[in-house]
């Protein structure tokens, strides 16, 4: 089943899916995302989060930077 191909996944849905890797699924929130969802294509949320992660760096170096701090 791929999700991508429902217009709207419902909770059962979305269940199913985490179920089959072993993933219990909590049912309130399954329901916000359901909800967040709804009224939106795909490409609107791949860019939606493009942008939220635009400004994080993608090499690691900020991670690195954190874990020397951490360890001081």
């Amino acid at each position: 089943m791929f999700l991508c191909a429902l217009a709207v996944p419902s909770n059962p849905d979305i269940e199913k899916v985490l179920s089959s890797v072993g993933i219990e699924a909590d049912s309130t929130r399954v329901t916000n995302v359901v909800n967040e969802l709804k009224g939106k294509s795909v490409e609107e949320l791949i860019a939606t989060r493009r942008e939220m992660l635009s400004w994080m760096p993608s090499d690691g170096a900020a991670l690195a930077a954190a874990a020397k701090e951490k360890n001081r």
